[in-house]
């Protein structure tokens, strides 16, 4: 008997349990009241908050510190040779925003409330929608970002504040105002800059990157209507604050050139370029090109490192840019097509698509190794100009496809050498040219 009723009474706390579990549900954040969401997991919603100001003086730009909004604070840099704001935030939260929290609740207790907590910490709720929950019913409230600021780091929201912690959201049980009957967990990471005292890249390519940046050092190469970002260095995987906050992006500024590298933030364009692996300090990203660029035009590039929260720091100095420009100018042309998109070159001919790894690397060694030399770039001119009638040729015969797959392989096992294991490519290169010296040597000794 004692082993039935413990059996229903586990049951029953099961039972119990699902319900509890499933009596909060259709959770939105506004993505207006926050710098960054990721709602991947619905279970798990994760809210970065970017801070842009001097102090508790938050830098939206007049008349733009909407309760319902975050302000554009790069909007303020126009040049930034002459700017003293060297950091903004696209989505910058400030003082007079309010974080919109939805939900629906399946059960509300009698003389239930809204409520919110940080940790054991009563958070003010500054709107919602009714007085008392309904269940069954949209319901939302709407909390000063002061509020949390203040409940997390014991004062308003500043550049100073950097924290990390989690905003409980909810109602309350009915007979305690303190505690829950039902509430969704939000994961909050907050980071403020102040902008005057933000630092630049000392210099863009001798100076070692500062100890919280994120990159420094880079060069620019020329692609077909694109340019490739090389020689980049990376100093942390984030700041070393509170906000547990990482890098999340390369930020490349760029414009047809003027003569300088005074670029806006506020009107010229960027492409933000994700870091691979957020948890390794090696300068790894998803993607190292600046697309949709026109052909036979100069421009000129600026980079900035982007946090989590949308926040942009550590710009390039236009003056140090300025005094080796050709690193950073590249003049896109048609001439780097070699073995780019869909053309039937020879490797692409051989391997049968574009695609192929193999072409892949041979294209990542034109763009990272040839371009960058004379005589290299002469070789793909040359190659541009020659090779689409032969690989036209052996597209369509098997054998010759085959026989082309034989040559080429060498030469991948060399550039994959190159990029991969660099000291044995190194040996086989002076070994090779030993033996190829001691031939010439040994065939003039025959012909003297």
């Amino acid at each position: 008997m004692t082993r039935v009723v413990t059996g229903w009474a586990f049951i029953a706390l099961l039972f119990y349990s699902a319900l509890s579990l499933a009596a909060i549900s259709n959770v939105v954040v506004s993505s207006d009241t926050v710098s960054a969401l990721d709602t991947s997991d619905p279970a798990n919603i994760k809210i970065y908050a970017g801070y842009i100001g001097n102090g508790t003086t938050s830098l939206c730009p007049s008349g733009a510190n909407d309760p319902n909004s975050t302000c554009d604070t790069c909007a303020n840099i126009t040049n930034l040779c002459t700017t003293t704001q060297l950091a903004c935030n696209e989505k910058s939260v400030h003082n007079d925003l309010r974080l919109y929290v939805e939900f629906q609740v399946d059960s509300v207790p009698a003389s239930s409330s809204f409520m919110a907590k940080w940790g054991n910490a009563t958070v003010t709720i500054s709107d919602q929608s009714v007085s008392t929950p309904v269940a069954g019913s949209i319901l939302w409230v709407r909390i000063d970002w002061d509020n949390i600021c203040n409940a997390a780091d014991s004062a308003s929201c500043s550049s100073n504040s950097d924290f990390n912690g989690t905003l409980d959201v909810g109602v309350s049980n009915g007979s305690s105002t303190t505690d829950f009957s039902n509430k969704v967990s939000l994961k909050v990471n907050f980071r403020g800059v102040d902008a005057a005292l933000a630092a630049r890249h000392a210099d863009g390519w001798s100076t070692a990157c500062a100890a919280d940046e994120g990159f420094c050092k880079f060069s620019m190469q020329p692609g077909d209507k694109k340019a490739f970002v090389n020689d980049l260095e990376r100093a942390a995987t984030g700041p070393s604050d509170s906000s547990n906050i990482k890098w999340d992006r390369l930020r490349m500024y760029y414009r047809p050139t003027q003569g300088s590298f005074c670029l806006s933030p506020a009107t010229d364009g960027y492409a933000d370029l994700l870091v691979k692996d957020k948890t390794v300090v090696a300068a790894s990203l998803s993607n190292n090109k600046v697309d949709g660029l026109n052909n036979d035009v100069t421009y000129d590039f600026l980079m900035a490192s982007v946090d989590e929260a949308g926040n942009v720091q550590y710009f390039s100095d236009p003056a140090v840019l300025n005094a080796t420009p050709t690193r950073y100018r590249a003049t896109p042309g048609k001439v780097v097509g070699l073995l780019d998109g869909q053309s039937c070159f020879i490797a692409t001919a051989a391997f049968g698509s574009s695609m192929a790894p193999q072409v892949n690397l041979l294209r990542q060694f034109r763009s990272e190794v040839l371009l960058k030399f004379q005589a290299g770039r002469s070789f793909v001119k040359w190659y541009y100009e020659n090779s689409p009638d032969w690989a036209l040729k052996i597209s369509q015969s098997e054998s010759l496809r085959a026989l082309v797959r034989v040559l080429l392989w060498p030469m991948v096992a060399g550039v994959w050498m190159y990029f991969n294991a660099p000291l044995v490519f190194a040996l086989l290169t002076l070994s090779l040219a030993a033996v190829f010296f001691l031939l010439i040597k040994k065939s003039g000794r025959k012909h003297a």
